[in-house]
């Protein structure tokens, strides 16, 4: 996920949560609310009118355009976090990626907000960071939110009595390596997602084509 902040919860609750943008996470913490209102993500996705309408008749079932029922403002910020997010590998943009070259550009953005409405649900319930969150990038983010929040800028390079840094000395500068090895790691997860979508596609390809099915 591209453009992530971590926001720390009231004193009562020290988890720290991962969710997209600095303002973007305010806005959006601020129409959620209380999350355990919402006994599912499905129930969440629909508050925030990103759920498909469905015209079924008879047997026969057809999904269209996503409802846009509930909070207005909340679903455009969650279609710009989206625009955001995409952009950064993983497996949010390998999601992306795969339906936009059947649904084109806007369906793909759209269906993205919907799987990030998703992940927030359960990094807000279960109080676990996002995995495939960009480390280098959220902590800029963080320090940017500290700054604004405090007016003091955090203080850089190693805190006093801890160890030397391992590039020290070595020509390499450590938060261009770090940034190396996390766009590395990214690209990894979107691969591993990528693997998982195509295999589970080819299991119920065979499944439809066995005997048993025909």
């Amino acid at each position: 996920m591209g453009t992530l902040c971590q926001l720390r919860t009231p004193p009562s609750r020290r988890n720290q949560y991962y969710v997209p943008n600095g303002p973007t996470a305010v806005g959006i913490l601020a129409a959620i609310g209380d999350i355990s209102r919402f006994s599912s993500p499905r129930k969440l996705v629909s508050y925030f009118g990103l759920n498909p309408i469905v015209h079924q008749s008879a047997e026969h079932c057809y999904t269209g355009r996503i409802s846009k029922r509930g909070r207005t403002h909340a679903r455009w910020l969650l279609v710009e976090a989206a625009h955001c997010a995409v952009r950064c590998p993983g497996p949010l943009r390998a999601f992306f990626l795969r339906l936009k070259s059947r649904k084109g550009t806007n369906v793909a953005v759209v269906a993205a907000a919907r799987k990030l409405t998703v992940i927030i649900y359960h990094m807000l319930t279960k109080g676990e960071a996002y995995y495939a969150a960009p480390e280098r990038r959220t902590h800029e983010k963080l320090s940017r939110l500290h700054y604004h929040a405090t007016g003091r800028k955090r203080k850089s390079g190693p805190k006093k009595g801890s160890k030397q840094s391992p590039f020290y000395g070595s020509g390499h500068r450590g938060r261009t390596v770090k940034a190396r090895l996390d766009r590395q790691r990214l690209i990894q997860l979107q691969n591993q997602y990528e693997t998982l979508v195509s295999e589970r596609l080819q299991e119920a390809y065979r499944e439809k084509l066995s005997p048993e099915n025909s």
